[in-house]
């Protein structure tokens, strides 16, 4: 099953997930008083990365991860196709219906 986009690199329940986890580190933000400031910046922008990519459908990090795979690694594998059936009559041994 294709789930991807034209244009995105995150299956649709990836994008969910991401999408509501970063609104509950949202919610977390703007509705506990005794955070330090540096606890909410990191939450804020940490939850604004996983918001906007979620909307985007598309992750920075999965496309440079994409181009640090070696292309040159060859892989041993054989095919061999199924032999092909031979044309039997309709019958295969069984008696018609009367």
């Amino acid at each position: 099953m294709n789930t991807y986009e034209q244009n995105g690199n995150m299956e649709f329940g990836e994008r969910v997930l991401r999408g509501g986890v970063g609104l509950i580190m949202m919610e977390t933000v703007f509705l506990t008083p005794a955070l330090t400031p540096a606890v909410i910046a990191g939450l804020t922008f940490a939850a604004l990365y996983m918001v906007l990519t979620a909307i985007m459908a598309w992750e920075p990090l999965y496309t440079l991860a994409k181009g640090t795979h070696q292309h040159g690694e060859t892989v041993k594998a054989s095919v061999s196709p199924f032999p092909s059936r031979p044309e039997t009559g309709g019958s295969h041994g069984h008696k018609k219906a009367a």
